[in-house]
């Protein structure tokens, strides 16, 4: 390898510091960003630490002779032990981090020297630009805000009390430090997460900051090696951390420092729950928490910042967040496909409960093989009774503080489960209704209800395109859980793939699956009328297979007379909220509908006889008043039994 580069000459304005390890691919860009800068008045310090991959050769390759550089080869010791030797030779008025497979934007240390100086402030800090795989995000790198409202080139925020300071990310690399301020501070070494205890140490020294509200700091998150994505045992680490940051902020003079120490643990905490995929070590990790927690008086405090888990404290105390009851009335019924989307969940504190409808679908080895692909999957006992008796002994066995049900061919967006269980508990709700997506396509998207509208009756709100930024649907439904109207309930869709129940809801009210047709109905209408709060959702995580093999059940022939059955059993239910002319005829329509146009009769004289005898249902249940009151989708071949006309461009 070609000698290092040196730097000649008077100290520099700023030294910037890149500990490299590892990162062959991206220590080219970062080197490359760093010599785009708009500020030149600065030493490059670019550390080695024992990279096995040619990153040191990457490094200089990239250097390429430029004298503000210089390459520092050593054994691997860890990021720490990287930065620190950087630190020991900076000589700039200023000190500044590159992580390796980071980028500054061209004019990242001009507007942070400039704020500096302008400022007088002890370090300055900018937001940041979070890069993973295509998409982009800016963040405002302030936990619990999004981006300030500000306008000014930069700002002066106080670091005078802690429950403030902890909402700053306390990474070393997004900020421009007074070399006098640092001093003889060095990071810890031996352990991950070390940023935390050097900005608290800093933090307790200092009085002000520069804040610079521009992403100027392009951070790559998710690539393989990555200390924040290492859920292995150093994940334990951060315990150590915390103890060193509880010593700092403890010894402080600044007030706020067990409120700010409760809002920190539950901050950490949570990103490191985040990442901890293996069911045992995230039960170790639990456990973990709720001693440290307890053992230094904290308590877990979410409320502050809207991205922490709530449902982690159900987790430390040994409760099980959600169970997904999956029913599957046949061994491949779409259920790997199902299993697939469960397994890819950011919330990882699911039970699974695969519940096979049909004896002989629990000894098809598929099944089990899908099953072994869900770490917290596990396969109940097939019993008789068909689909709903498969649902309800899911229900019986379910721990979960709420419960869902996805049928097998359904699947669940990633964030779909963390986001609905995060919004009931934080809404106390008893019932969560959301949108879903036929067979995943964004153009097929359906509000959840039969007339189009939102469950309470709002027009539904445009959902970005896949792969766009998206809204942060938690704050979109804070403080509005409430009772739905008896006409709404009457409008939900029953697919119970796109909804979330309290398990004790259920249970208190004795709302189980009856025997089909119709059993989804007769949860639906029960839960959205007992429930005395209940959340509308306006995001789609639900991708609804179609296809014939998933939909079995729904695609069943079904005798009229049970069908009637089926919709006189809601009488109890409906009759007290709801005179019966006006609920029967429109559910009669709607379950006849279905069967016209989705059932797979043995042929068109079955169907034909079955229209037969839905008139004389639709005669039983008496005339519907106005147009208006049938499902806007409704033909006129159904609608003509009710001896109305349909809108133009329907079928049936």
């Amino acid at each position: 390898m070609s000698a290092p580069a040196t730097r000649a000459g008077p100290s520099p304005v700023v030294s910037v510091i890149v500990p490299v390890y590892n990162t062959s691919a991206h220590v080219g860009a970062a080197i490359d960003s760093l010599k785009a800068q708009s500020f030149d008045d600065f030493e490059a310090i670019v550390v080695d630490d024992g990279s096995t991959d040619g990153s040191g050769a990457a490094a200089l390759a990239a250097i390429g002779g430029d004298r503000r550089f210089r390459l520092i080869q050593r054994e691997n010791g860890g990021l720490s032990a990287a930065r620190n030797t950087a630190l020991d030779a900076a000589t700039g008025e200023f000190l500044a981090f590159l992580d390796s497979d980071d980028e500054y934007a061209p004019d990242f240390l001009e507007a942070l020297v400039d704020a500096l100086g302008e400022s007088g402030a002890d370090w300055a800090a900018s937001a940041v630009l979070l890069l993973s795989g295509e998409r982009t995000e800016p963040h405002s790198a302030i936990h619990g805000t999004r981006h300030p409202a500000t306008d000014a080139p930069w700002v002066t925020m106080p670091l005078d009390d802690w429950r403030e300071i902890v909402r700053h990310w306390p990474s070393a690399w997004n900020k421009l430090y007074r070399r006098s301020v640092v001093g003889d501070l060095r990071f810890p070494e031996g352990l991950y997460y070390e940023d935390h205890p050097w900005f608290q140490a800093l933090a307790a020294r200092c009085a002000t900051l520069a804040y610079v509200p521009r992403p100027l700091y392009r951070h790559r998150r998710g690539r393989a090696g990555q200390i924040t994505s290492d859920g292995s045992e150093k994940v334990f680490d951060i315990f150590s951390v915390l103890k060193l940051s509880t010593e700092i902020i403890g010894s402080s003079a600044k007030p706020g420092a067990s409120e700010g120490l409760a809002m920190l643990a539950t901050r950490v905490i949570h990103e490191r729950a985040a990442i901890v995929a293996d069911p045992a070590r995230r039960a170790r990790f639990a456990t973990e928490s709720r001693k440290f927690l307890a053992s230094n008086g904290l308590t877990w405090t979410p409320e502050w910042d809207p991205g922490i888990a709530r449902a982690w404290a159900l987790a430390m105390e040994g409760d099980v967040p959600l169970t997904v009851v999956v029913a599957a009335d046949a061994p491949s019924n779409g259920l790997a496909r199902t299993l697939a989307s469960l397994a890819r969940q950011w919330l990882r504190d699911l039970e699974v409960l695969v519940v096979p409808s049909d004896p002989d679908g629990a000894a098809d080895a598929g099944l089990h093989d899908a099953i072994r692909k869900v770490p917290t999957a596990s396969l109940l006992a097939a019993g008789p009774g068909g689909l709903s008796a498969a649902r309800n002994r899911g229900l019986g066995a379910a721990q979960g503080r709420f419960v869902a049900f996805l049928d097998a061919g359904d699947s669940m967006t990633p964030g779909g489960y963390w986001t609905l269980v995060e919004g009931m508990l934080r809404e106390a709700a008893d019932l969560g209704l959301c949108r879903f997506r036929q067979d995943g396509r964004a153009d097929r998207l359906h509000s959840g209800t039969h007339d189009a509208r939102m469950p309470f009756g709002a027009a539904p709100v445009p959902l970005p395109p896949p792969g766009a930024r998206q809204p942060d649907w938690l704050s979109q439904i804070a403080g509005t859980a409430r009772p739905l109207p008896p006409d709404r309930a009457l409008r939900l869709h029953a697919l119970p793939s796109a909804k979330i129940f309290r398990t004790e809801f259920l249970r208190d009210r004795a709302i189980t699956f009856p025997d089909e047709p119709l059993a989804s109905w007769d949860v639906t209408f029960r839960a959205a009328l007992a429930a005395s709060r209940v959340l509308s959702f306006p995001n789609a995580p639900v991708a609804l297979s179609t296809a014939r093999a998933d939909r079995r059940l729904w695609r069943a022939p079904r005798r009229v007379a049970d069908i009637e059955a089926a919709l006189l059993r809601l009488a109890p239910v409906l009759d007290p909220v709801l005179p019966r002319a006006d609920w029967l005829p429109v559910l009669v329509a709607r379950a006849v509908w279905e069967k016209v146009n989705f059932a797979d009769f043995a042929t068109p004289a079955d169907r034909d006889t079955f229209l037969v005898e839905a008139a004389e249902m639709a005669r039983r249940a008496g005339p519907i008043d106005s147009t208006d009151s049938f499902d806007p989708h409704i033909g006129p071949r159904v609608r003509a039994l009710f001896g109305a006309v349909a809108a133009p461009g329907h079928s049936a």
